[in-house]
């Protein structure tokens, strides 16, 4: 687990050092760690449990939990990944999902989610929690020092993706099993945008 006091270019206003945003992650999260209060946090808001392989970051705000994020990479998505918001459908194409992936895999991740508490949203920690993530946390694996991160996000968050370096992406070029999960989604009646960021 790593941790740093958060400096960001967000909205957060001048404060004590005891008072500002503090990061932490975990690069590969376990079943068997002990973040109580992150699992209890999750839970509290109704949000999916970080799974085995996701990269979790975090934020606190005076000594509480505020938001955190789930990232995974590309070649560590599993079919398994692909159903978790979906554990009580019938997701057959997951089921018949392609090993391919592209050579550049360890390079690409999904944001499987970002949430904030609703008493700490309008102070800039999402838009501090994606810089933190993207600028400090994600390291290529290999000699290619680019790294993209892919998002699906609802339309009314159009503005705050783009403002946070995200650009429209075609969804019929993701690699397959984003494009397998995204496919779905739409099947489902959700009407995700397709965003990445590249760095």
């Amino acid at each position: 687990m790593t941790l740093k006091n958060g400096k960001s270019n967000g909205k957060l206003n001048n404060q004590a050092d005891t008072q500002k945003p503090q990061f932490y992650s975990d690069q590969a999260w376990s079943k068997q760690n002990e973040h109580f209060a992150l699992k209890h946090f999750f839970k509290q808001h109704q949000q999916s449990a970080p799974q085995q392989n996701d990269i979790v970051v975090w934020v606190k705000q005076a000594h509480h939990l505020a938001g955190a994020l789930r990232l995974v990479r590309l070649e560590n998505i599993s079919k398994h990944d692909l159903d978790t918001d979906n554990r009580n459908e019938n997701n057959q194409e997951a089921n018949a999902l392609p090993n391919a992936l592209p050579n550049n895999s360890s390079n690409v991740f999904w944001l499987r989610g970002l949430f904030i508490a609703p008493d700490c949203r309008g102070q800039g920690l999402a838009s501090a929690l994606l810089h933190f993530a993207f600028n400090e946390q994600l390291q290529p694996q290999n000699t290619q020092p680019s790294k993209k991160i892919i998002a699906f996000a609802p339309p009314h968050l159009h503005n705050f993706y783009l403002q946070n370096g995200y650009l429209p992406h075609n969804s019929h070029t993701l690699p397959q099993p984003l494009k397998t999960r995204y496919t779905h989604a739409q099947q489902q009646g959700k009407t995700w945008l397709c965003l990445v960021r590249n760095g």
